[in-house]
């Protein structure tokens, strides 16, 4: 299964990604959406603590790598805070949630992230297709 973003207002752009990955969409000043996929570590294999910690981190560090590569767009532009963070499923059919963050500077720019992930499936079918010897 794989796992994808797409930015929001105006509704334009996204990115998809395999399993064991995050799918990042950042809506910058400029009002273009970037994506990438970050591949989430083999000890993650479901929503925790420690996997949501480790991602709202990644989000954030991806967010500043993104003001750092985008210097001409924020040159003149003072910090950007994150004002919202939000993970949760859109509906009860969702098996995995997703999130959503707002980083807000003094003057009110907005930076917008949109970001969905999915985890490798873990369920081991039978060696090689071996039978099952019943007894």
């Amino acid at each position: 299964m794989s796992t994808n973003c797409n930015c929001q207002n105006p509704k334009s752009g996204g990115t998809k990604c395999p399993p064991q990955h995050i799918a990042l969409c950042i809506r910058g000043v400029d009002r273009e959406c970037y994506g990438e996929c970050i591949p989430i570590p083999r000890e993650y294999r479901q929503v925790s603590e420690n996997f949501t910690y480790w991602m709202q981190n990644e989000v954030n560090q991806k967010v500043q790598e993104h003001i750092s590569d985008n210097s001409n767009l924020y040159r003149q532009l003072s910090n950007f805070n994150e004002t919202l963070h939000s993970l949760e499923k859109e509906n009860y059919l969702d098996k995995l949630p997703k999130g959503f963050s707002k980083f807000r500077n003094s003057n009110d720019d907005e930076i917008s992230v949109q970001y969905s992930f999915s985890f490798e499936d873990t369920i081991d079918p039978l060696d090689s297709g071996q039978m099952l010897q019943m007894q």
